[in-house]
């Protein structure tokens, strides 16, 4: 009852509390007690009964949307059909749940939790300076409170690093936790609108869903519309609590998020060291994409999210494989209904993984059969399967422990199976997992939504690319792989742009839907570039003693992109290496398992970033961030290995280069000196901020578009058409509904069509394509438009012509 009314008539913060319990907080502690069943500890099974509770609001929410209409609601996605949704299943669960045992929440609350106050109380403040550093900036302010939290979040990772033999390992992840939490708020809470490239969009198909009350998929038959993610978990979200949709996209969203770097560490830590784990989670968090891109995708945060509750699963060394592999299947469902590219790339690692398997134990065969024939039985190597499965309680010079003075249960004669030794046992992937993705995956985006067609086209592009008879240009987000990937400039991608557009337009020209080439040709459109930032003091004082430093911030960026390609290589080879020749000191022993999908991964990675057009449909970028789950611990691992000459002050020397890494990659040192491209988190300026960050001018000019089309006559309204970058109609959607075309191209200007200028246009005089997966910045022919039409609205940062 609470939920179903409250967020209208009582307390804002009663109200989201008891929306939050139905739908997030009682399905986790309903689905402990069976996690139980399936991990040996009990941080693994909270983070795999949240994961549960997610895949539990899928199912609610669908239960609702189809169930509903069949007892008299015609719109079911309402507040009285939600709440009593989850209140009826959260009371199932609930009762036909196992218990958690005598004493168990007991026993958890008495726990000594060594250096949980100081990680606490820092994690905390590192989340407020994110809140304030956003703020300012959106305020007009400067970046200072906001390098200040990046700078304490590095703090806080080699503050972890350093003492993580000392604290509690619940406490580790807490850090984790409020430290992705202020990275991801960083960027999450930037613009008091949505802002951003893919969340523009998710926004919009949430709109379209809480105004029809009713999820009907063929409505708005698209790949996003598919995503529960973003269309009914929002939505039950901002119905049953008292947080505004914005909120829920800008800081419920990234506050989940924060768990899948909490999960990865528990999942590593199942296989190896704590300090291996520490570092995999870091290098997950100090990944670019994670802190300027993953806080504008809310569906792969959310896949992300069961994707690390699986990985927990994955990794579990004392629980029954049978229980585990039953445990899989609604968490492969959730990504599925999640996330259509998690789950296809999900689909090719698993399968990968399964083909290393099986052809390590074809090798272990014919080891065998060889052993066999002479004789005698040599001493287990490499491709010993039981050498694989084997895993011992690694240590890191001392360093390790295993956990049973932070474990409140590691003492109990019923739950101590992580004390027992860990004898062969069949591999967790089979091939069934994989098909059964596979087979869940498309038939989601196939018969049930029809929303396969970008798996399609994706499929077709990129064989005719394999097989030579399409565009080899890939997206720029493969330049710094060492692998190969597209090295075209932008001046090649705007004179194949250009060609291509003037063959496809040449008949609409002809027939006088285009303006002729001949005016077109009289204003060219050179590519630009977006400035750097000016120098500063401290970078005209470093360029006064020599050091260009625009050039050694490029370097150093492109060094450290190249590093963490060859701590993968190095992490994984020494690791391979180290369980055949044990003369060489691995500070990883992989399990089969675990190999078997970080060479998958890679082999995924590899593929991706070699075929153009699926470098194109889905970022390598993101396709690495989602690898660290599966080879993480192998980068950890060459990290730790590369920096073995440091002996007894190893962890000290690896904060400071997680720390200065830290610093770096998250624009504070850029900042500070000037001389590199601006960043959203830091800056007014930029890329992102030029296509992502919505003023309030131009969406008082879009209000008066859309009042100019609610007023003129209905033939008119069907002859009325808008013309604006793709950028900004994405970011004026919410305000003007009318029809219009994301362009400004000369090539493509209309003769009697509106056509709106954003902030980037005007201010800056440039615009960009976007060519195969990479925007191309040129400067726009503003002097063109006002000859071809006339300008009728002037704002700041705004002009609309017609």
């Amino acid at each position: 009852m609470t939920a179903s009314f409250g967020a209208y008539y009582l307390p804002g913060p009663l109200a989201t509390l008891a929306g939050l319990w139905l739908i997030l907080g009682a399905p986790t502690v309903f689905w402990v007690a069976l996690a139980r069943r399936v991990v040996s500890r009990m941080d693994s099974a909270l983070l795999l009964a949240f994961g549960f509770a997610v895949v539990t609001d899928f199912a609610v929410l669908l239960l609702v949307n189809f169930g509903a209409p069949l007892v008299g609601y015609s719109r079911p996605l309402a507040e009285v059909p939600l709440a009593a949704g989850f209140a009826l299943v959260d009371l199932v669960i609930g009762s036909l749940s196992p218990e958690c045992g005598q004493g168990t929440w007991a026993r958890i609350r008495r726990v000594r939790l060594p250096g949980v106050r100081i990680v606490a109380g820092y994690g905390a403040l590192c989340v407020v300076l994110a809140v304030a550093g956003a703020t300012r900036l959106n305020n007009g302010l400067g970046p200072q409170a906001s390098m200040l939290a990046y700078t304490a979040i590095a703090g806080m990772l080699a503050l972890l690093l350093i003492r993580h033999n000392r604290y509690a390992v619940e406490v580790l992840e807490l850090g984790v936790f409020l430290g992705a939490a202020a990275l991801l708020l960083l960027t999450s809470l930037r613009g008091w609108l949505i802002t951003g490239h893919d969340i523009q969009v998710e926004y919009e198909v949430y709109r379209l869903n809480l105004g029809g009350g009713h999820w009907v998929i063929a409505d708005y038959p698209t790949s996003y519309n598919a995503c529960l993610s973003i269309t009914l978990l929002p939505l039950a979200l901002t119905k049953l609590t008292a947080i505004s949709a914005t909120g829920v996209w800008k800081i419920v969203f990234p506050l989940m998020f924060a768990v899948a770097p909490v999960a990865l560490f528990r999942s590593v830590h199942n296989l190896a060291s704590r300090q291996v784990a520490l570092l995999s989670s870091a290098l997950f968090l100090t990944f670019p994409t994670f802190f300027t891109d993953m806080a504008y995708m809310a569906r792969q945060e959310i896949a992300f999210v069961i994707l690390g509750a699986a990985a927990v699963v994955m990794s579990e060394q004392h629980r029954d494989a049978r229980l585990r592999r039953y445990a899989m299947i609604p968490l492969l469902a959730g990504i599925v209904l999640a996330h259509y590219a998690t789950a296809y790339v999900l689909v090719m690692v698993l399968g990968s993984g399964v083909v290393v398997t099986t052809v390590w134990r074809l090798l272990d065969r014919i080891g065998e059969r060889r052993r066999t024939r002479a004789g005698r039985r040599a001493p287990a190597d490499i491709w010993d399967y039981g050498d694989w499965d084997y895993v011992d309680d690694v240590t890191d010079s001392g360093d390790d422990d295993d956990d049973s003075s932070d474990n409140p249960e590691s003492s109990e004669s019923s739950d101590n199976e992580a004390a027992k030794p860990r004898s062969a046992a069949p591999a967790f992937l089979t091939v069934w997992l994989v098909a059964l993705t596979a087979v869940l995956a498309v038939a989601w985006a196939g018969p049930i939504t029809h929303t396969s067609g970008q798996l399609t086209s994706t499929l077709f592009s990129s064989w005719q690319e394999v097989i030579g008879h399409s565009s080899d240009v890939g997206s720029a987000d493969t330049s710094n792989s060492l692998v190969g990937g597209s090295h075209v400039t932008d001046d090649q991608r705007m004179a194949a742009y250009l060609a291509e557009t003037r063959a496809s337009t040449a008949h609409d020209r002809d027939q006088g839907l285009l303006y002729p080439q001949d005016v077109i040709d009289k204003a060219p459109t050179p590519v630009t570039a977006i400035p750097d930032l000016p120098l500063t003091s401290v970078g005209t004082g470093l360029q006064r003693l020599g050091l260009p430093v625009a050039s050694l911030n490029g370097l150093v960026r492109f060094g450290i992109a190249a590093a963490i390609q060859l701590l993968l290589v190095i992490g994984t080879a020494v690791a391979l290496l180290g369980l055949r020749y044990r003369r060489i000191r691995a500070e990883l022993t992989p399990s089969r398992d675990q190999a078997a999908l970080a060479v998958g991964s890679i082999a995924v990675l590899v593929l991706l970033t070699l075929v153009p057009q699926l470098t194109v449909d889905y970022s390598v970028l993101r396709a690495l961030q989602q690898g660290i789950f599966f080879f993480g611990p192998f980068m950890a691992a060459g990290l730790l290995w590369a920096l073995r000459w440091c002996g007894r002050y190893r962890t000290p020397v690896l904060a400071t280069v997680l720390a200065v890494m830290a610093v770096d990659l998250t624009g504070v040192v850029p900042r500070l000196t000037g001389g590199y491209p601006p960043q959203l988190a830091l800056s007014d300026s930029g890329q992102y901020y030029d296509e992502y960050y919505p003023t309030p001018e131009e969406l008082d000019a879009a209000a008066w578009l859309q009042s100019v089309y609610d007023h003129i006559p209905p033939d008119a309204q069907q002859t009325m058409l808008l013309q604006t970058s793709q950028d900004v109609f994405e970011r004026i959607q919410s305000v003007y509904i009318g029809p219009a075309e994301g362009t400004v191209d000369p090539l493509l200007l209309r003769p009697g069509s509106y056509v709106m200028l954003g902030h980037a246009e005007v201010d800056q005089d440039r615009a960009s394509i976007d060519y195969r997966g990479t925007a191309v910045p040129y400067v726009y022919p503003t002097a063109l438009l006002e000859d071809l039409k006339d300008k009728i609205y002037v704002s700041p940062g705004v002009e609309i012509y017609r």
